[in-house]
């Protein structure tokens, strides 16, 4: 695996692939850590990461861009604004499976409650969901969703 591999997988809000990615990665390159933070960053969502190993990711060779993201970090740690469940509860890949049969107001409250916590690419996978479900939103993101995976874009570059 790569990180690109690892990446395209967090966007697309496959959370199970994007892991397992990422930590092959650690496990080819123990040091790597963009990988380390993006592992940060899924325990985060879930509330088991402390602001204290969040603030740790901090060094003074990062770019102004991935110190901002290792203060985000920490304030979505001392936020109560997680995710309940597991990362295979929220996994796109799974929703789909299991929920199939949800409403497009279900899969929008999924999509704002994963845009809380940072997961944009999971955020948009399930406004996708929403739309693919709703006649009122007639195909079109509502539009505090529009911009979504240019927030994950973001992101990835920051600490890349």
């Amino acid at each position: 695996m790569t990180l690109a591999t690892a990446h395209q997988a967090w966007r697309a809000g496959r959370l199970l692939t994007a892991e397992a990615d990422y930590r092959a990665v650690l496990a080819a390159t123990p040091d790597d850590w963009t990988a380390s933070f993006q592992l940060a960053w899924l325990d985060a969502a879930f509330g088991r990461l402390s602001p204290a190993r969040a603030r740790g990711f901090g060094r003074p060779s990062l770019s102004p861009a991935a110190r901002r993201r290792v203060e985000l970090l920490a304030v979505l740690c001392e936020g109560d604004a997680h995710l309940d469940g597991s990362l295979r509860d929220w996994d796109i890949d799974t929703l789909c499976a299991t929920r199939a049969d949800e409403i497009d107001d279900w899969w929008l409250e999924r999509a704002h409650r994963a845009w809380r916590v940072g997961l944009h690419g999971l955020a948009d996978a399930c406004v996708d969901q929403a739309v693919a479900r709703s006649v009122i939103l007639a195909d079109d993101k509502p539009h505090w969703a529009v911009g979504l995976l240019t927030q994950a874009d973001e992101h990835l570059a920051a600490i890349g």
